[in-house]
């Protein structure tokens, strides 16, 4: 992909490069400004764009192990490695899921506060500050945000590793 800017009023133009059958997996229905025959337009018309949705049993199949990662991370004080790391749980987990369950397009954080600005006001309790105790609010925050999400889904659950995970970051942090 190359991004562009052009002047005079900084238009921002992105040029993406793919594979003819790659073109055909989209997010957005495109237009197509000009071609040499009819090659692309043919590809594009062979399927709808789609955007990607979030896969719950995906999720729910690592969520505890994610838990107790944040919580080693904690422990050994690797504070910015958790803000990421909840930085990934809010953009692939937790806003994802809540857009899907709202009929939205499940793009991320992207304008989640205009989309959905109650689970908003949820999600801005996973915000951490670079100190223990704040890391330790939000991930117990991302913990029960994804519980509540994940009450509206149909997946197998992983109850043994809950227990055990969510046990270990109970012991390491309290309650």
């Amino acid at each position: 992909m190359i991004v562009s800017i052009f002047a005079p009023d900084a238009i921002h133009v992105d040029f993406k490069f793919v594979s003819l059958p790659d073109a055909v997996n989209r997010v957005d229905d495109c237009a197509v400004l000009w071609e040499k025959g009819t090659l692309l337009t043919d590809v594009l018309a062979t399927a709808v764009p789609a955007y990607p949705q979030p896969d719950p049993q995906w999720i729910e199949d690592r969520f505890w192990i994610w838990t107790h990662y944040a919580a080693t991370k904690i422990a050994r004080g690797e504070y910015f490695e958790t803000l990421e790391f909840l930085s990934f749980l809010r953009q692939n987990v937790l806003s994802p899921l809540a857009l899907k369950q709202a009929g939205l397009t499940p793009s991320g954080v992207r304008t989640i506060e205009k989309r959905l600005p109650e689970f908003a006001e949820k999600l801005a309790k996973t915000i951490a500050t670079v100190e223990k105790q704040s890391l330790i609010l939000a991930v117990k925050q991302c913990i029960s945000l994804y519980l509540e999400l994940r009450d509206n889904e149909v997946v197998e659950r992983n109850d043994r590793a809950q227990e055990l995970c969510y046990q270990y970051f109970q012991d390491k942090f309290g309650n």
